[in-house]
């Protein structure tokens, strides 16, 4: 719209709203309130990456000066932040967590030295990511350090062994001997926290003798012999393995104790060296299942009570309750192994070299369902998740 008419007020030294102002005798814009003024602030700035308990307001902007790395608050839960990575860089900074975004593993064979991958984005089968260092071995343990893209397996049956190796997340290959268990085991319980992995208990009684209430743990920062941590209550072995959503306590779900199945829970923990605690029982009283763990439940699938069992139970790790049965698995069998993504629980292999792959959901309660095959079958393998 044109200016038809200029009103000689506006042109005066006047103060007040709706007024133009007039540049003092230095040519400055003379004293006024900021108030009504908002300015955006510059991103924090740190020689580091932001960290879970950096406890920043939402939405922060925080600039890695040495690396150039920018990220931006889109979690601000006090001591769990998540921190976006939104510059030239990769890799957000987020709480821990025990599954898998990308895969699962089964290690070890009673009939061979494999390794075997499969997508946890999409159904299918697994392909051969390597081999085993070492000799042929089953039963054995399976643990992730995601942080640095490493699988652990340790231990053994066939006759028990106390080998620890690791192997690549990320590119194919042979696992190499990084160091020895306390005691030659088979059957272990695995459980596994940002930080370490632990060995819990192990088949005493048959030919592995040692001390079947061991519990002990190698950090994975060190890479080398396992320590002794605590005792478990009882000897147990062959249970399935769960770990707390925030790796403070790690359980061994039912298992085999003393000259029969079991159906307790014992809890572990992970922080502080103390004898583990009965806390829950199981569904059944069962031994070799197979072990998964979500944001809230550990659950324990498959197993042997005299006979075979198809049953996935859970229970919920915040209150330690008794689990519950939610679903079965398409086949009744045990020496299976687990390993676990963010939302499926995925139970593979079994006795008599089984190639199976089925999955259970963890938001859904409900039968399992068969979503692939292995590229080999596998009696009694340890499992793990990147």
């Amino acid at each position: 719209m044109a200016i038809t008419k200029i009103d000689i007020t506006m042109l005066e030294d006047v103060s007040g709203a709706n007024n133009l102002v007039k540049l003092d005798t230095n040519a400055k814009i003379p004293a006024t309130s900021g108030a009504g003024l908002s300015v955006k602030p510059g991103p924090f700035t740190s020689s580091s990456d932001p960290a879970i308990d950096s406890n920043k307001a939402l939405g922060t902007e925080w600039l890695n000066k040495t690396s150039g790395n920018m990220f931006i608050c889109t979690d601000a839960t006090a001591g769990a932040n998540v921190w976006t990575n939104v510059g030239a860089g990769s890799g957000n900074v987020e709480p821990w967590a025990f599954g898998g975004s990308n895969y699962g593993f089964m290690c070890s064979n009673q009939a061979g030295l494999h390794i075997n991958r499969f997508s946890f984005t999409s159904d299918g089968g697994g392909t051969d990511w390597g081999d085993l260092a070492g000799t042929s071995r089953y039963g054995k343990s399976g643990h992730s350090d995601k942080d640095n893209g490493y699988g652990y397996h340790a231990g053994g049956y066939g006759p028990p062994i106390n080998e620890i190796a690791r192997f690549s997340f990320t590119s194919s290959g042979t696992s190499n001997d990084v160091g020895d268990l306390t005691q030659n085991s088979s059957a272990v319980t695995s459980v596994t926290n940002a930080t370490h992995c632990y060995f819990v208990g192990h088949e005493w009684n048959a030919g592995g003798g040692g001390d079947g209430t061991v519990v002990s743990r190698l950090a994975f920062a060190s890479s080398g012999n396992a320590t002794d941590w605590c005792d478990l209550m009882q000897q147990q072995f062959g249970g399935g393995g769960a770990t707390h959503p925030d790796g403070t306590y790690g359980y061994e779900q039912g298992g085999y104790a003393g000259s029969a199945p079991t159906n307790v829970i014992q809890k572990v923990n992970l922080t502080t060296a103390a004898t583990a605690t009965d806390v829950a029982n199981t569904t059944q009283a069962r031994y070799a299942c197979a072990g998964n763990s979500s944001s809230t439940h550990g659950y324990n699938s498959a197993g042997h009570l005299g006979s075979t069992s198809n049953v996935t139970d859970k229970f919920n790790m915040s209150t330690d309750a008794d689990s519950t049965d939610v679903g079965d698995l398409t086949i009744s069998i045990h020496q299976r192994g687990g390993a676990s993504s963010l939302t499926y629980g995925y139970v593979c292999g079994g006795s008599g070299t089984v190639n199976v792959i089925e999955k259970h959901s963890f938001t859904t309660d409900g039968n399992a369902t068969d979503v692939g095959d292995l590229a080999q079958g596998f009696t009694y393998p340890g499992g793990t998740q990147y």
